[in-house]
């Protein structure tokens, strides 16, 4: 399988600054991976009173990389509301710093690629071992074979399974790429694509709607494609209604300068608008 995408080179990347945390628990959390116009930021709770939190840049930003720093990253992380009480545990850890973590194609003809040989898949989403677990699942389906036929089968198999959510996957980074880019310059984006319009108009409403959340967790753990959750009747409309709401402040571009101003002020989100989604379907 191959792709064009002009975001697999080294110009296009994410770069994931990110700290390890421990404390007594905390209160639940609404959704571990939320997005803003200049970073995304990520919660992974762990075990044992563990956890890490991660703000995702663009790799050519240069001002996002001071947030290499420590005492920058804690003051960053703390403009965002969904991670402000987990940042504010105990760090072990110095920042960690992972870069080209966008969605890429592998693997090559004449051999069994299976999981990350075949592709590898935006670990913000964490869908790499449900893909490798997959791919186990359809290569033992297929038993032992000849190597030619086994190729075959797996190939066969693998296509009509995990190009979709792939495709999806690269889809995104190239747009949300393009997106922080435009940020960056102070140039609008809307990808002209429906789907993207779509996916940012959900990615709101999930707050605000109990079965819209059901229907993101649907599309994020692979149990239901966006055409089959958007087939449900009144779901396009309730997508349309609620995913121009702001659920959280907007921050400007750059945080690490905002963070050795004091803050500035943020201002009101601008989201998609609230027909285009479901018209254009």
């Amino acid at each position: 399988m191959t792709s064009g995408s002009t975001c697999s080179g080294p110009a296009l990347r994410f770069t994931a600054y990110g700290r390890y945390f421990e404390g007594p628990p905390l209160g639940p959390y609404a959704w571990t991976l939320n997005h803003y116009d200049s970073l995304s930021t990520m919660l992974l709770p762990g075990d044992n009173g563990t956890w890490a939190v991660g703000l995702v840049v663009a790799a050519r930003d240069p001002d996002m990389r001071a947030l290499r720093e420590p005492e920058v990253w804690q003051r960053a992380a703390a403009l965002f509301p969904p991670i402000t009480p987990w940042a504010a545990g105990t760090p072990f850890r110095e920042v960690l710093v992972m870069s080209g973590s966008e969605s890429r194609a592998a693997g090559g003809p004449g051999m069994v690629n299976v999981g990350d040989a075949w592709a590898t898949t935006n670990p913000t989403f964490g869908l790499g071992m449900t893909m490798g677990v997959t791919h186990a699942v359809l290569l033992g389906d297929i038993g032992l074979q000849e190597p030619e036929e086994l190729i075959r089968r797996l190939d066969a198999a693998t296509g009509a399974t995990l190009p979709p959510i792939y495709q999806r996957l690269r889809a995104w980074d190239e747009h949300r790429l393009a997106e922080l880019e435009g940020v960056r310059h102070g140039l609008p984006y809307d990808g002209d694509d429906p789907s993207w319009a779509v996916a940012k108009s959900l990615d709101t409403a999930k707050l605000f709607d109990g079965d819209l959340l059901r229907a993101m967790t649907d599309i994020a753990w692979t149990c239901a494609t966006p055409e089959e959750v958007l087939s449900v009747p009144g779901r396009c409309e309730r997508i349309a209604t609620l995913g121009g709401r702001a659920p959280f402040p907007r921050v400007r571009r750059n945080p690490c300068e905002a963070t050795r101003r004091s803050c500035r002020p943020v201002v009101p989100a601008q989201r998609v608008g609230p027909e285009a989604p479901c018209e254009e379907r």
